[in-house]
């Protein structure tokens, strides 16, 4: 199935902001297999690869911060990463 480039670039843009691909394919309506495919398609990760470790995980806190009606595994990952 061909997905419209608006999708694709939706799906680039959740990745840049460290959405998990299962989080970008149940968000967008696509499969999960789909986002890494694109990933790799497109060399998403090529994008991230200048980040530090510290920069990658304050992007993830913040991704879930912001998220509303976090699930109890989200909630777990966020207090794991906040932890000092």
């Amino acid at each position: 199935m061909a997905h419209s480039q608006f999708t694709i670039d939706n799906a680039r843009l959740l990745f840049i902001r460290a959405h998990k691909p299962s989080e970008i394919a149940a968000r967008l309506n696509v499969s999960e297999r789909t986002v890494f495919n694109w990933i790799d398609k497109f060399e998403w990760k090529e994008l991230l690869a200048f980040d530090t470790a510290e920069i990658e995980v304050s992007r993830r806190i913040a991704t879930l911060t912001n998220r509303e009606n976090k699930t109890t595994a989200e909630i777990k990952e966020l207090e794991s990463l906040c932890k000092v």
